[in-house]
């Protein structure tokens, strides 16, 4: 058995279900003004990595969580975002190897923030990307981050292992 900063591998490999999970988690976030254009999907940018072990997970260039083992897994975001125009409607999925997984809404007469949240639980292989795609439906291209809104972020974390 060896012992990593991130639990106890077996042979070199990591643990089955009766073994000791590994403590596998990231925290991404957007921490630049990305701008969301009005009636298009847009990828969310992740830009700096507060958390991930083991690290190599999350890809900044391509904006995304890579799975490094196979198991299951939760995965969250959270963004917020001025809208600029009442009637909007917004929208925040999750993409598996770029197929849509499962979407949240907000319709919302107000004219300022939309805050959208989602979560879900799958079982992964290794190398199982996912992805964080917004949209929202304004008069005018809408912003992740302003004086007022500070919050777009990706998280995950092991459940167990297969």
């Amino acid at each position: 058995m060896t012992v990593t900063p991130w639990g106890c591998f077996y042979n070199g490999k990591p643990p089955t279900n009766g073994d000791t999970v590994p403590k596998i988690s990231f925290f991404a976030r957007n921490n630049t003004n990305q701008s969301i254009p009005s009636g298009f999907w847009t990828k969310l940018n992740l830009t700096a990595i507060n958390h991930e072990l083991p690290v190599g997970q999350v890809d900044l260039v391509n904006d995304r969580w890579v799975c490094p083992f196979d198991g299951h897994y939760s995965l969250t975001t959270s963004i917020q975002m001025d809208v600029y125009w009442t009637q909007t409607d917004s929208a925040i999925d999750f993409r598996k190897n770029g197929v849509r997984q499962c979407i949240t809404t907000n319709a919302d007469n107000s004219i300022d923030q939309h805050a959208l949240p989602l979560s879900t639980s799958d079982q992964m292989v290794a190398g199982d990307y996912w992805e964080v795609w917004i949209w929202h439906n304004s008069f005018s291209s809408a912003n992740l981050l302003s004086a007022t809104c500070n919050q777009a972020q990706f998280t995950g974390w092991v459940n167990y292992l297969l």
